[in-house]
């Protein structure tokens, strides 16, 4: 076997695994990779380097200066607006007349929202640059998470505890980082120190509230459940390519001095909207990320329920109604979507689509386990009448006439006999059908 066919061979291997049978170490690592072809695959569909992450940077672009207002008003609470001015001039270390120019636009815009003449267009500018932005952050979010936005009254009580969290997690980020860059850089405190907390250690401890950020915001933000332990690995990702672009952008402003003699202080604007651009896209990733970890089971062996035959959808219908009727029958605890999934090893994708499909047609009925969760664990499944009632025959009635009809069908120039033939074909079918029970 050549080298061309063990590498397409792995490759299918990883994109027919079944998270089900995952074992051991090798097992988990296959997954992982998986989870990152996924996202990869997502983001290249979506196109989302040119649909979600472009807005995203020109919104957040937009809001730069009101959102930076908003974190001094906390700081300034706080007594920590040294500290917030010391973490911009960290950041933009090569531009120092960036950090500035920032800090001088920030008071400026609070000391114009206070006044008595344009406070009520300032406060109206930043509640739409602020919400504007957010939205496009939640919506990016509920399209990789597949839910609906909140409504207004959510907006309303959500977000200003969301923004309130952000506040403190970049100022928890701040302090940390100008302490870690205050201790690194005394090099009598390290001495003093010794041994017991190397510089190394400092970069971590800085690193620390950065992979926190991540967390809350993978958690939070989505308008949706998300297992806490989803969101680790993917923000440790995201936190360490978030360092490594920090110091890559550090580096990149010092040795491009060329293009500052060129443009000036200009230059600083188009590197900035780069900075921002490729963040966004490492968090827009680790968000893909979490969405393939927490649903890797949706995939397995890379099905997908509208390329399944429509012969075994029926059987899994079928299965599935087998199931909970049965489990209704003995009076034992009724299974939810992930049992089910367990019980009969049955991909748990095919399994959801085959249960709304059942509770759409009216042969099953959801009832909320106040487990919070996806949707496999977090609903249980009763029969919606008599077992008795829920024949195969019921079931394939059910499943061929809900929903709405086609407008022109019924005008085709089929010949009339043969439609009557069809019908009572299908009629036929059915009728036999509910002589097969499923208990």
């Amino acid at each position: 076997m050549g080298l061309i066919d063990k590498i397409v061979g792995f490759y299918e291997d990883i994109r027919e695994l079944n998270s089900s049978n995952i074992q051991d170490f090798r097992g988990k690592m296959k997954s992982w990779l998986k989870m990152g072809m996924l996202a990869g695959r997502i983001f290249y569909i979506k196109d989302m380097w040119a649909r979600d992450v472009a807005a995203l940077t020109f919104a957040s672009f937009m809001a730069l200066i009101p959102f930076m207002a908003m974190m001094f008003v906390i700081a300034r609470g706080f007594g920590y607006t040294a500290m917030l001015e010391s973490w911009l001039s960290t950041t933009f270390e090569a531009q120092p007349v960036v950090a500035q120019t920032i800090v001088n636009f920030v008071h400026n815009y609070i000391e114009n929202t206070q006044s008595n003449y344009i406070i009520g267009t300032g406060i109206v500018m930043f509640l739409y640059t602020i919400i504007s932005l957010m939205q496009k952050i939640e919506l990016t979010f509920d399209d990789i998470w597949h839910t609906g936005e909140r409504s207004w009254k959510q907006i309303v009580t959500e977000y200003p505890t969301i923004l309130f969290g952000l506040g403190m997690m970049i100022l928890f980020a701040s302090f940390f980082n100008v302490w870690t860059v205050n201790v690194i850089d005394d090099v009598d405190r390290i001495a003093d120190m010794g041994e017991t907390i190397p510089a190394f250690i400092l970069h971590v401890a800085a690193f620390v509230p950065m992979f926190l950020f991540f967390v809350f915001c993978y958690c939070v933000i989505p308008n949706t459940y998300i297992r806490f332990r989803s969101t680790l690995v993917p923000s440790l990702l995201a936190g360490i390519s978030m360092t490594a672009l920090q110091y890559g952008y550090i580096y990149l402003q010092v040795f491009l001095s060329s293009y500052n003699v060129i443009y000036g202080s200009l230059a600083a604007i188009p590197l900035f909207l780069l900075w921002l651009q490729i963040s966004w896209a490492i968090v827009v990733f680790g968000a893909l990320l979490c969405y393939t970890n927490q649903n890797l089971h949706h995939y397995d062996l890379d099905l997908k329920y509208d390329h399944v035959k429509l012969e075994q959808r029926i059987k899994v219908c079928a299965v599935v109604m087998h199931q909970v009727c049965h489990r209704f029958n003995d009076g034992e605890q009724a299974f939810t979507p992930k049992d089910i999934h367990e019980v009969t090893k049955i991909p748990q994708q095919i399994i959801n689509h085959a249960v709304k499909d059942l509770l759409q047609a009216r042969l099953l009925v959801e009832i909320r386990s106040g487990k919070k969760g996806s949707f496999e664990e977090s609903i249980i499944l009763h029969p919606i009448e008599k077992i008795d009632h829920l024949t195969y025959g019921a079931m394939i009635e059910r499943l061929f006439t809900y929903g709405a009809d086609v407008v022109g069908l019924a005008e085709q120039n089929l010949d009339g006999e043969k439609w009557k033939d069809i019908d009572v074909l299908n009629a036929e079918f059915v009728e036999k059908g509910k002589n097969i029970n499923f208990v």
